[in-house]
């Protein structure tokens, strides 16, 4: 793990692979996930791209403690670019992720050259838009889930028996099943080490203050879900008329977790989308 102290002083923590000079790949998690959610695609990908894999505030080894909004997740990676890949960077970014490079993108372009959004929850901005999605009634569960084992140290055991029991969002068995034990012991240590805070800033609304009317000026590349999906079908309408350099495509059989359930498909695609 290397760490990264951005100006306003978020200590960044990141995994960097790939040889040195290749095109930079930047890989942002999501809500309740760590730079470890992208260990294995981004391991392929370092064989020929220089990868980097890294932690939001309040995630992972980062530093904890808020604000948990838009605005300062942006700033972060903004200032991860610029000090530490300075050059224009790919970005892979996963439901928070995805919104957080959006932003990133419309703020500074200049900065990334091109965009692979999985599932981003970009136009659930009102109010009525989130109480009315599934999300509304997850993330409390969830938030409640986490904040109970972390106040008793509950052990990683703890978790990855609660992941045998959730069933997977896609239907495809547990969530277990669908992570395997390397992805099931990753998703619980990404839990033990998150400031739930964060979560609860994501129910208040924190993050509903991205404005996805505004156009991103890089290619951008949107990998929507088919059940269980925080980028809705009604979506990409609004999402083309900002940005009809813009393309969304539907992954068959996937929730909204579509690189744990099908990394090959989306190691493959981003493969394709590199080489354009």
């Amino acid at each position: 793990m290397a760490t990264f102290r951005t100006p306003n002083g978020t200590m960044i923590a990141f995994d960097v692979e790939g040889p040195e000079g290749a095109t930079p790949v930047v890989f942002v998690h999501g809500i309740i996930g760590a730079r470890s959610t992208w260990h294995d695609i981004a391991a392929d990908l370092a064989a020929d791209h220089r990868t980097y894999c890294i932690d939001l505030r309040g995630h992972g080894g980062s530093t904890k403690g808020g604000p948990y909004d838009i605005e300062h997740y942006t700033d972060d990676l903004v200032a991860f670019l610029k000090g530490v890949i300075a050059e224009p960077a790919v970005l892979v970014g996963h439901s928070l992720g995805g919104v957080v490079s959006a932003e990133t993108i419309m703020r500074r372009p200049d900065l990334v050259s091109r965009a692979l959004l999985e599932d981003p929850p970009m136009f659930l901005a009102s109010g009525s838009d989130f109480e009315s999605s599934t999300f509304a009634i997850v993330f409390p569960l969830m938030l409640a889930d986490i904040r109970e084992k972390q106040e008793r140290l509950a052990p990683a055991d703890e978790y990855i028996a609660g992941l045998a029991a959730m069933p997977a969002l896609n239907g495809a068995g547990t969530m277990a099943d669908v992570l395997g034990p390397d992805g099931s012991a990753r998703d619980a240590q990404a839990k033990k080490d998150f400031d739930t805070n964060a979560l609860q800033a994501a129910i208040d609304g924190a993050l509903r203050r991205h404005d996805p009317s505004r156009s991103m000026a890089v290619p951008v590349v949107v990998l929507r879900a088919e059940v269980f999906a925080a980028f809705r079908p009604e979506d990409e309408p609004r999402l083309l008329a900002a940005n009809p350099h813009a393309s969304v495509e539907v992954v068959p059989g996937s929730s909204h977790l579509i690189h744990d359930e099908q990394p090959e498909l989306v190691t493959k695609r981003l493969r394709e989308f590199l080489s354009t």
